[in-house]
């Protein structure tokens, strides 16, 4: 029995959600549960200029003494790089911060004809270097500079090679960032960074932690942030979950596009009501979550609701609307105290990441006691894992940890930093590739030839993606293909740019999802 509504209407995002079991056994407490949250980019390429959102961008860099030499040069050529690459309907600010903070550059507009005055202004970061890191301050300033411009999504980049001077005060202060809506990511640069701090510090803004003891690899970080921004077309997503009084939300997990556990005190929650904050959502990204809930005892014939509504801000041509989405789940309590599952592939893959990011959380905390045995278990569970998603990078860095704690080395800060970037890094998804005619140039009918060539499309509908611009020609299941047929254009004059985009994989249960009804 399929469990899968159609939409009454189609916001620019799709909401989908479903239980691993729709039926409890009644006077049993403690029935666990598990709820997948799917939310994904529904909107044509050929819009995507229409629904482009601004940005400010607030880069807040440490100054300290560590960050003096080949480190401090990378993070200038980094802040000009992003300068060049920019589009000039976001703004741009640079806060240095070490012993105190300041505001080096304030809500600046990258036009081509103001991109090397900012750039000078890039290389007054010099002067602020020496002392110590005082993150928290750094957060604080970028929270006044950001409240000082009117755009779609504030967003806080940091950038440090240490730790923080108070990872509490940090922590405080990023928290009222994301309150404020404010969306963080964080850049370690070195060995000397805490990622298990930096993730802490952008959970709770559902943002991100990058990083790399290889300085050469930031800039290209940097970049894929700023790629990243540049594709937002929801801001201020926010998840709210309403549970019946019997249902109990234990523990959330984010799967996609990265992996990490929200830490429960960041919940913004009241009696039965939670709410998540998701941040801001690009057209190329799948968003998931895993809850895991826990259902206490009822009698048979009664029944249990779980509401998820997801609100969040589009913008199209610059006007701002407001869109609300809404699932309904239900549970149901029967005689049969036989519970089995009737989970979904993508559910079912989306339990085993929520595992994996709980399993590696324990890992670091043993690494940590000298817990050898327990270690090794954990080790060995996580491989299997690592098996099941074919995951090579994740199984370098568990080998890396089991060799060091079979011979009794110490596991470093930098064993412990890579190993948690590889368990935030996502399952990979089924993608397709998008191949869009940015300028026919002057060729038009030996374009049309091309496309009419590898296509086999109607000559009425290649003029009409001709005329229009910015328009999917075709879509490709490899980027390969795809770049050979943009090879092709070109010889012809044209102009055209790929696209990579998530999609959903085909699900092979027969449970589905429930998916979104629209809210008035």
């Amino acid at each position: 029995m399929s469990l899968t509504k159609e939409p009454m209407a189609e916001g620019i995002l799709k909401l989908s959600a479903g239980l691993d079991r729709y039926e409890l056994p009644a006077g049993l407490a403690g029935s666990e549960l598990n709820c997948h949250v799917n939310i994904v980019p529904n909107i044509a390429t050929s819009d995507e200029g229409e629904m482009a959102s601004s940005a400010s961008i607030c880069l807040v860099f440490d100054c300290s003494y560590s960050m003096m030499g080949t480190k401090f040069d990378l993070a200038l050529n980094t802040a000009k790089m992003i300068v060049d690459i920019l589009h000039e309907r976001h703004r741009l600010s640079l806060i240095a911060f070490s012993d105190r903070s300041s505001a080096v550059i304030k809500n600046a507009v990258p036009a081509d004809d103001e991109k090397d005055s900012i750039k000078k202004q890039i290389d007054k970061l010099s002067s602020h270097l020496g002392g110590s890191t005082n993150m928290a301050a750094g957060i604080k300033r970028a929270m006044k500079v950001l409240s000082e411009c009117d755009t779609d999504a504030n967003i806080m980049v940091i950038l440090s090679d240490g730790k923080p001077n108070s990872s509490e005060k940090a922590q405080k202060e990023a928290k009222l960032a994301s309150e404020a809506g404010v969306q963080l990511f964080a850049v370690g640069i070195g060995d000397s960074y805490n990622a298990n701090q930096l993730l802490h510090l952008v959970s709770p803004s559902n943002g991100a932690v990058f990083g790399d003891s290889e300085e050469s690899r930031i800039t290209e970080i940097f970049y894929d942030i700023i790629h990243r921004i540049d594709r937002i077309i929801a801001t201020n997503v926010k998840l709210s979950l309403t549970f019946d009084e019997r249902i109990e939300l234990m523990q959330a997990f984010k799967i996609s596009p990265e992996r990490s556990m929200y830490d429960s005190t960041n919940f913004i929650s009241d009696a039965d009501n939670v709410e998540l904050r998701l941040g801001n959502i690009g057209d190329n990204r799948i968003h998931e979550l895993l809850l895991k809930l826990e259902a206490g005892s009822a009698n048979v014939g009664e029944s249990d609701r779980i509401k998820i509504r997801l609100q969040y801000d589009t913008y199209y041509s610059g006007e701002k609307t407001t869109q609300d989405q809404e699932v309904e789940l239900t549970i149901s309590y029967t005689p049969d105290d036989t519970q089995t599952s009737g989970a979904s592939k993508k559910l079912k893959n989306a339990i085993r990441s929520a595992t994996i990011v709980q399993l590696g959380d324990e890992l670091v905390y043993v690494c940590t006691t000298g817990d050898k045995d327990r270690a090794l278990e954990i080790i060995a569970r996580l491989e299997q894992y690592c098996d099941m998603e074919n995951n090579e990078a994740l199984q370098q860095q568990l080998d890396n940890i089991k060799n060091k704690v079979l011979k009794g080395k110490r596991i470093s800060d930098k064993d412990i930093n890579d190993f948690l970037l590889a368990i935030t890094v996502a399952a990979p998804k089924a993608e397709l590739f998008d191949l869009i005619l940015t300028n026919p140039g002057l060729e038009t009918i030996r374009l049309v030839r091309e496309i009419r060539y590898a296509t086999d499309m109607e000559l009425r509908r290649i003029v009409d993606i001709i005329q229009r611009r910015n328009s999917v020609v075709t879509v490709f299941k490899s980027k390969s293909a795809a770049e050979k047929l943009q090879q092709r254009l070109g010889n012809v004059g044209a102009e055209t740019k790929i696209n990579a985009r998530e999609v959903e994989e085909e699900d092979e249960d027969e449970e589905g999802e429930k998916t979104v009804q629209e809210v008035s």
